[in-house]
């Protein structure tokens, strides 16, 4: 189980992204801003959501920041300084996953539009965002004890599972089952808030 998916399916891993194509060119003045710079703020808002849907197909960590980045450069490229629709965005972002797919994972070609469909129906019209909020006010409302293991075991910093354990004072087993308890806890809170809140 990856950090994206402790909540039951891919709601978290934010990042941040350094687009090198988004860089003031050598000739822009102060008056005069660079192409494209003003869509340096839809980008990093864009970014997350792009993120989180690329994980929900399968994307592995190691190549999502890469596949988010040609998205968001082949946007900013089509729209300009404009953000685009979240669906075409999006949908670039499955298109530029699918050419890796073709190359390196082609087992995941058949199964990426029934992942594609779950994923937008998951994330919702936002990418994700009202998830991600929920599923943080849901992770504050844990125990003390609860949070710490989430924060080990799926924060930035990852620790082995087994050191885990034992600051926590459980054995593997134990480990294991508290984290299952908590993401089938965590999910149901999240559900409950989303369907409060439609």
């Amino acid at each position: 189980m990856t950090r994206a998916e402790f909540a039951g399916d891919c709601t978290l891993g934010s990042g941040s992204y350094i687009l090198s194509g988004m860089q003031p060119a050598a000739r822009a003045t102060a008056t005069e801003p660079a192409p494209h710079a003003c869509a340096a703020a839809w980008v990093a808002t864009a970014a997350p959501g792009v993120r989180r849907y690329l994980r929900c197909l399968r994307c592995p960590r190691d190549l999502v920041d890469d596949v988010v980045q040609d998205a968001l450069l082949a946007a900013v490229a089509s729209h300009g300084e404009r953000e685009p629709p979240l669906p075409w965005l999006l949908t670039v972002a499955k298109n530029r996953w699918l050419e890796l797919c073709r190359r390196q994972r082609p087992e995941l070609i058949a199964s990426l539009d029934a992942l594609d469909l779950r994923a937008r129906r998951e994330l919702g019209d936002d990418g994700g965002d009202a998830r991600v909020a929920a599923l943080r006010a849901c992770v504050q409302r844990l125990p003390a004890r609860s949070q710490q293991a989430l924060r080990l075991c799926y924060g930035e910093v990852s620790v082995a599972r087994t050191d885990v354990a034992a600051r926590l004072g459980l054995g593997i087993e134990g480990l294991r089952s508290l984290l299952a308890r908590l993401r089938a806890a965590l999910k149901q809170c999240i559900e409950r808030r989303r369907e409060r809140d439609a």
